[in-house]
């Protein structure tokens, strides 16, 4: 078994730990099922390189939701201007990412490079899958939604024969085409559901249900029109070719980012991209005209240069090197909340506490279980109270437990907060032996007009 593979085994029993035993079990399966059926798959896979056997594996990532897994945070290819928050998987309320998701994966095939497309593709099958799972579509929870998605035999899960059917030949008609297809799926997998529900009640143990097999086969037609109808439309020659922009980001004088790539945006466009761990990206057919190029890194301020003319007879070159944080080895991102990209009233990668919306959270960041932290927050001017949410994994608040960090008494009116923490020990690790850590501010008024600055450093011995 591949180092992939276990992740993804570990990443599944951690979310059975944790008391949250919901997931489609087939959600790779499925996807790999949809792939088959392309007529076209040697030429997408040229295009995609490495990254097409690893889609299965990306139709995890709304799962993944603000974990840090392939060396990318999962948020930013589930967050941008058009989705700003992240939509429920459950159906109605799924419908909303429907729409946007597609168009951002028509973008990214057509600006973006493959390491970037899969991801957001990955992100719009998971989508798709969960909308069309029996319990999903007929709003079902509890034991009996764990049933419903796994009593089955995913091997089973085939489409021999089948030809995708093309959704639409232009944006417009697809998303129209695409909608109209998810529909008929959820009316699918609905109807199926409510069929289980009685039969599934008086089970105790395990038996395989057809009518379980029947929607997820039914679901992978869908993803294979879906990925049909995209990567035609998506992987088409744009004519007239747009512009080009490549370039690097760097954080001072160090040759590798950190931990993640650095996320790359146009300040006023939708246009985005992660770079690599060398900080390297690259977009194609963009709009002329010019631009302010941003790029934020863990660990780094905001940096940005302005006024860069794109045009479409010479390819841009943009180098952009990011001061690294005051407080060195931060893993807070956007520590200093200066960056409001996805959403001109949040904070990227801040959000309303989902347990509290009195208080603001940060993302929950993975460190090695057992290591410890130190933190230190300026305030604009006097102190609010200040959390820290110890969590088994980065998606569910219910499986974490909170500490309340009280400044020392001679340091009650101080702009500056730093406290060494230890982890909640009944906090089990997920996996790659690791927990997260979420900063809690207590406020109910814009973050920046509360803080400087967040800092979460990891505590070595030499510290």
């Amino acid at each position: 078994m591949t180092r992939r593979r276990v992740l993804i085994v570990a990443v599944l029993l951690s979310f059975l730990i944790a008391g949250t035993a919901t997931a489609w079990g087939p959600h790779t399966e499925i996807t790999r099922a949809g792939m088959s059926a392309l007529a076209n798959r040697p030429e997408w896979r040229r295009y995609f390189g490495d990254e097409w056997d690893r889609l299965a594996d990306y139709s995890w990532i709304p799962d993944w939701q603000s974990d840090l897994h392939y060396g990318v945070y999962s948020d930013d290819f589930l967050i941008c201007p058009a989705l700003p928050r992240h939509i429920s998987h459950m159906v109605p309320e799924s419908k909303a990412a429907f729409a946007p998701l597609f168009r951002r994966c028509l973008q990214a095939l057509r600006t973006e490079n493959s390491f970037n497309a899969a991801r957001w593709v990955g992100s719009l099958l998971h989508y798709i899958e969960d909308s069309g799972s029996p319990p999903h579509a007929a709003g079902i929870g509890g034991d009996m939604h764990f049933k419903m998605e796994n009593w089955l035999d995913a091997k089973r899960i085939r489409l021999d024969g089948y030809e995708p059917q093309l959704l639409g030949r232009t944006d417009d008609e697809a998303v129209r085409g695409f909608k109209a297809r998810m529909e008929g799926l959820i009316v699918f997998s609905r109807e199926r559901g409510l069929q289980l529900k009685p039969i599934l009640e008086p089970l105790q143990a395990r038996q395989d249900q057809e009518l379980i097999l029947e929607c997820a086969i039914e679901v992978s037609r869908t993803v294979a029109d879906s990925l049909h109808t995209l990567l035609t439309l998506g992987l088409s020659a744009v004519e007239p070719p747009g512009c080009e922009l490549r370039g690097r980001v760097r954080i001072g004088d160090r040759e590798r980012l950190a931990r993640t790539g650095a996320r790359v945006m146009l300040a006023g466009t939708s246009f985005c991209s992660v770079t690599d761990l060398e900080g390297r990206f690259a977009f194609r057919n963009l709009p002329s005209g010019r631009y302010t190029v941003q790029a934020l890194a863990t660990g780094a301020e905001l940096g940005e240069v302005t006024e860069l003319e794109l045009r479409r007879d010479r390819p841009a070159e943009c180098s952009i090197t990011l001061t690294p944080d005051s407080v060195g080895d931060n893993i807070v991102r956007n520590a200093r909340f200066a960056l409001k990209w996805s959403s001109l009233e949040t904070p990227d990668w801040w959000q309303r506490d989902e347990k509290n919306p009195r208080r603001w959270a940060s993302l929950p960041t993975p460190i090695p279980h057992g290591t410890r932290l130190r933190l230190t927050v300026e305030f604009v001017d006097k102190p609010v109270p200040i959390h820290i949410r110890w969590r088994g994994n980065g998606r569910v608040v219910s499986s974490g437990s909170t500490t309340l960090i009280e400044p020392p008494a001679e340091a009650k009116d101080s702009s500056l907060l730093i406290a060494d923490l230890a982890a909640d020990p009944s906090i089990k690790p997920a996996y790659e032996q690791s927990i997260f850590a979420e900063v809690l501010i207590e406020t109910v008024q814009p973050l920046a007009t509360v803080c400087r600055h967040v800092a979460l450093v990891p505590i070595t011995a030499d510290k």
